[in-house]
């Protein structure tokens, strides 16, 4: 394995690294500021809401509305129930492109350094000309 294979293959390793590192941050800090009393009191009095709304509309046509049957917000259970998913989610749909493009690069970057081996041996091979004015 050359160089360039081993910088790009820990470029990329550590741009996955670095993602999933950055979502479990994010994801503590939003499951603190999800889970307090406040926010749940919002989602009990929307359910309420909802849960009204529905007896209140029933039979009357239309679209059918559900009352939400989830005692807890729905970003909080996304985040503590489905949080493997959303990473492997997000890692497959950002790490599939970037490591094409990577891929891409080293396959230029040798390329290049083909080329520029092939003319440092064509040169050393040309005989040197002499002048015709000599």
């Amino acid at each position: 394995m050359s160089r360039i294979d081993l910088l790009l293959a820990t470029l990329f390793l550590l741009f996955l690294v670095g993602i999933g590192v950055g979502m479990v941050l994010v994801r503590d800090s939003l499951v603190r500021s999800i889970a307090t009393a406040e926010v749940q009191s919002g989602w009990d009095q929307w359910r309420d809401e909802t849960s009204r709304a529905v007896r209140d509309n029933a039979g009357s046509g239309g679209v059918a509305r559900r009352a939400a049957a989830s005692p807890v917000p729905p970003a909080l259970t996304l985040l503590e129930s489905h949080f493997t998913a959303c990473v492997i989610g997000v890692l497959t749909t950002l790490g599939v492109p970037v490591g094409v493009l990577l891929w891409l690069a080293r396959g230029l970057i040798r390329q290049r350094s083909r080329l520029t081996q092939r003319g440092s041996a064509r040169q050393a091979e040309k005989p040197l000309e002499s002048s015709p004015h000599a």
